[in-house]
């Protein structure tokens, strides 16, 4: 009995800690740092700022985003505008060029915590919650 103790305190311990579930393609505060200093020729200034402290911003491309908040919860033709699935006969482009509307829902799974609408691949406005 007493060797399932320190299993039963293990497993209590990862269910706490799971309670905390990482959003799909959302990046950590290093991992932004990181992706930061290397590409940080390309970024200008007040975007790295805002990027690092986990804040969308105008002018972030989707890409930014996606490492901000994960994929979105709902676009206007529930389709996004980079390709991640990588699957052979995927036909959609890389860049979107149209106008598009990004949705991310709240807790509830119903309420829009956030919108996003880019122009081409470039935020042009934020509606809602900016931190993560």
């Amino acid at each position: 009995m007493s060797r399932y103790i320190p299993y039963s305190l293990l497993a209590a311990i990862c269910i706490g800690c799971s309670s905390r579930a990482m959003v799909k393609g959302a990046l950590t505060s290093d991992e932004r740092q990181e992706y930061v200093e290397q590409t940080g020729a390309l970024i200008p200034q007040r975007l790295k700022e805002d990027f690092v402290a986990g804040k969308a911003a105008e002018g972030m491309t989707k890409e930014m985003v996606v490492f901000l908040y994960g994929q979105p919860d709902r676009t206007e033709n529930n389709r996004y505008g980079i390709s991640w699935s990588g699957a052979e006969g995927d036909s959609a482009p890389v860049v979107d060029g149209r106008d598009s509307l990004w949705n991310y829902f709240g807790s509830d799974s119903v309420s829009v915590k956030r919108g996003m609408v880019f122009r081409g691949d470039t935020l042009v406005r934020v509606v809602g919650d900016l931190a993560k």
